[in-house]
């Protein structure tokens, strides 16, 4: 079982880094990331607060992340659960927020999921992505904090990060079934 959940995690991630070679030569929303055929992705470039901003989650999805934080030993990131108030919020506002327990922070309703990470070298991101697939939570779009989101507001990055995800996973379906 966990040999397929590794194998959908690659062709996920080659189905994303396919997709994102073709947008990134078409928009100019996406920032280049350094990938080496054989080591993946290389970069070790942070930028924003390291935080994992979950949006579209449930308080009772919190655990779950938070135990694939400790198995990546990397409980020390701080997780930020996505508010009604926040959506209206700059992505830096956002970020700069702080939440104690963020299991019992009520979370904006009616959005879809996304993790937004910040604060993390490309190949944390890539580790978190696949590390995500054993949580047993449903598969959600991943994002990282660039300088050209910060100034945008949450709503409106959650309705591009949800759009790029939707296209993504249709490509995705499509190599699958050729």
């Amino acid at each position: 079982m966990s040999v397929c959940l590794a194998t959908q995690a690659t062709i996920c991630r080659n189905s994303f880094f396919d997709w994102f070679k073709d947008k990134l030569q078409d928009e100019d929303k996406f920032t280049e990331v350094d990938i080496d055929e054989e080591r993946g992705i290389v970069s070790e470039e942070r930028f924003g607060p390291q935080v994992l901003f979950l949006i579209g989650f449930q308080e009772q999805d919190i655990p779950a992340v938070q135990r694939m934080l400790v198995d990546l030993e990397a409980s020390f990131v701080p997780i930020l659960q996505c508010t009604e108030m926040m959506l209206d919020l700059t992505l830096e506002q956002a970020l700069s927020e702080t939440q104690e327990i963020p299991a019992q922070v009520a979370p904006a309703k009616d959005l879809p999921r996304c993790v937004m990470m910040s604060g993390m070298s490309g190949g944390e991101v890539v580790m978190i992505m696949d590390e995500f697939q054993l949580t047993g939570l449903p598969r959600p779009a991943f994002a990282a904090a660039v300088p050209r989101s910060m100034g945008k507001k949450v709503s409106e990055l959650v309705t591009e990060i949800d759009g790029d995800h939707k296209s993504v996973l249709a490509d995705e379906a499509q190599t699958l079934t050729q």
